[in-house]
């Protein structure tokens, strides 16, 4: 029985996810390109960081580092953080003349750190 419920939630999130990709992508293309593009960009490395967010708290359930003072506080100095190293990363690596991808952007970089420290909270906290 536990069989058959995994498989058909595997199929109900790959078609939600479908949707919302579909869903954003018709939202996002209305916009500027670059702007459309950026956005988009962005809303796919937060899916990826809050898949792997997630999946990091079941392989670890347990906290890592104690308790904070402030709980939560790395939602926000997790992804600014992660957001301004990856832009100085993505300036170092076009500075050398080689190709970066969105991942090398303060949005890229902040979008995936947020959804993985989401995905982290929901579980772990």
């Amino acid at each position: 029985m536990d069989e058959l419920f995994a498989f058909l939630f595997e199929i109900l999130f790959e078609i939600l996810g479908e949707g919302i990709l579909e869903v954003a992508k018709a939202a996002f293309g209305s916009l500027d390109t670059a702007v459309g593009n950026a956005l988009f960009d962005a809303f796919a490395w937060f899916v990826v960081g809050a898949l792997l967010g997630l999946l990091s708290g079941v392989a670890l359930s347990e906290r890592l580092l104690p308790r904070p003072r402030m709980p939560g506080l790395s939602l926000v100095a997790g992804p600014l953080a992660s957001g301004l190293a990856m832009r100085e990363w993505g300036s170092f690596r076009r500075g050398q003349g080689r190709a970066t991808g969105s991942l090398a952007t303060f949005h890229g970089g902040a979008a995936f750190a947020l959804g993985m420290a989401l995905g982290r909270f929901v579980l772990v906290a």
